[in-house]
């Protein structure tokens, strides 16, 4: 196993693993360093970055608390 804290060899399960922390810290994560290297990756950040935005829409462009 890489170091999960060194983003540009981490693997993609490190990568995952770590995202509901980033996202809860409200990171970027589509500008994490793994994302950059990891077209796998980035499929699923734009995929989670849609769905957060269709949520958005349908409940009128409220935040969730």
């Amino acid at each position: 196993m890489t170091d999960p804290r060194n983003a540009e060899t981490m693997s993609c399960e490190e990568f995952q693993s770590l995202l509901p922390e980033l996202i809860s810290t409200g990171e970027e994560v589509d500008r994490h360093p793994h994302v950059d290297k990891c077209e796998l990756c980035k499929a699923l950040i734009d995929d989670l970055n849609r769905i957060a935005q269709d949520a958005r829409n349908r409940r009128g462009g409220e935040d969730w608390a």
